[in-house]
Order: C-alpha cells, then structure tokens, then sequence
C-alpha cells in the first residue's frame, strides 16, 4: 500500500511536501490502520477510484506522522490541525485540504467503530472555508440585446417581454 503512485508517477506525499523532502515510510501501525480502512470502504462497496483517493490522501497523513513519531492512537485534534495548516502552508487550496481532512475522518470513524481509538479527534477539526464567487450578472448591453430580441406583436409576446 505504501507504494501507491499517483498518476505522474509520483508518490502522494511527495505532491504536497516541500521540494528536497524525503518522504519516510508509513509506520507499520499506519499501514494497518490503512489497510482496515480499504477493507472497510470495499466491504461498504465503495468506488474503486474513491478507495485509491483515500489511500493517496491517508497515506500522506500517514508518512508525515510517522515523521513525526506518531502512530495512529496518538493522534489528536491539534495534530490533525497542525497537519492541515501544513497542507495548507503547501499550497494546497482549500477544497483539497477539505477533501484529506474527510479522508481523515474516515480512517479515524474506521478506527473508533473497530475499537482502536476512543475517539474520532477529526471530528474536532473544521473544514477550511472555501471562497464564495459572486454569479456574473449581464451587462446594460446584453440585457439590452435580449429584450430586443423578444417579438412584441402578440399581447402574450408584451407580456413576456414586459415579465423580462
């Protein structure tokens, strides 16, 4: 599992970490707890490429907790946070560091139901906000442009022109 390589041939960890950083292989308790979580999504008959995502995503959490000697159970919320703030200081957007912490989530609900840890601690850990874009709204020109495209011969064509 640790061998999992994106599309570029590349290992998951090494899309988000900074240049000349050596990803460590995952502790083996990460590797189970990775493992009992893809048992997990194909007993649940999870999509094939939503398993692989999870363990690209999971597996990133996991080398970079095992650099930081932390096996699965010690894993609190302020880890989690500090992890996504690092993401983030990556260059990871938001909706990216928002779809690695429901990763997260689910290897940590996987643990508690399997009675590994007392607690989901990604539960605590809030989603980053994601920006909100405006809509685009038509220009005097273009809303000029289709009123005059709508016939007026007919009262229902009146009406219709008069509604826009």
């Amino acid at each position: 599992m640790a061998e999992l390589r994106c599309r570029a041939g590349m290992t998951a960890l090494a899309l988000s970490a900074p240049k000349g950083w050596k990803a460590p292989e995952p502790s083996p308790a990460w590797l189970d707890a990775l493992a009992l979580l893809d048992a997990d999504l194909a007993r649940r008959n999870a999509a094939d490429r939503t398993r692989q995502a999870y363990r690209s995503d999971l597996l990133a959490l996991a080398a970079w907790a095992t650099a930081q000697d932390l096996e699965p159970t010690a894993v609190d919320h302020r880890v989690l946070r500090r992890h996504a703030a690092v993401l983030s200081e990556h260059g990871n957007g938001a909706s990216t560091v928002a779809r690695k912490l429901a990763a997260t989530r689910a290897l940590f609900r996987a643990l508690r139901e399997h009675g590994v840890v007392a607690q989901n601690p990604a539960d605590l850990v809030a989603a980053p906000k994601r920006g909100q874009r405006l809509p685009r709204v038509l220009g005097a020109d273009e809303v000029a442009m289709l009123l005059d495209r709508i016939p007026a011969s007919t009262p229902l064509e009146l009406r219709d022109r008069a509604m826009f």
